[in-house]
């Protein structure tokens, strides 16, 4: 039987998948806007100079993304089988 604590830290790895996705889904648009759209519209003369400084604003939030991405997928995983461990405490193959 699952315990109140293990719903919480069920629901706590859920909520560190869920940021996972909505930060890869960030790291990937920055990127996207940062080495393909921003350049393209700036080569074609289509927007502003002020769209370069956009650009370089959006290496660095990729970047941050992405890292705090890979640190949430970790943490995710990482409770999601100790609370699986918990329910089920044999030798998994």
């Amino acid at each position: 039987m699952i315990s109140a604590d293990q719903w919480a830290e069920i629901s706590h790895a859920l909520l560190y998948l869920f940021l996972f996705t909505g930060l890869g889904l960030t790291a990937a648009i920055g990127c996207l806007f940062a080495f393909g759209v921003a350049p393209s519209l700036l080569d074609s003369v289509d927007a502003s100079q002020a769209l370069g400084l956009l650009r370089w604003l959006a290496y660095p939030l990729s970047l941050a993304s992405a890292c705090l991405a890979v640190y949430a997928l970790a943490r995710g995983l990482m409770l999601g089988v100790a609370v699986a461990q918990q329910i089920y405490p044999r030798g998994w193959i």
